[in-house]
């Protein structure tokens, strides 16, 4: 399913939709180093940014701004 109008949140999302936030998926972009990274978490989730840094091995790690999503994405 595709929404028709923009949502916010997760939550804005499955209620718009009429399903569980956990059916939701989130698409969280973080800047690592000179790269974009993407997580997709369920709705009902979240993401731990010092668990995403030893994942990954990095420690320069930090959610990319609007900006930043809009040119990278």
């Amino acid at each position: 399913m595709v929404l028709d109008t923009t949502a916010r949140t997760a939550k804005d999302a499955a209620e718009s939709l009429g399903c569980e936030v956990g059916a939701i998926v989130k698409s969280l972009v973080f800047r690592v180093d000179d790269y974009f990274l993407i997580c997709l978490i369920a709705g009902d989730k979240r993401c731990s940014l010092n668990k995403l840094k030893k994942n990954i091995n990095k420690k320069d790690v930090c959610m990319a701004n609007a900006e930043e999503v809009k040119t990278n994405t």
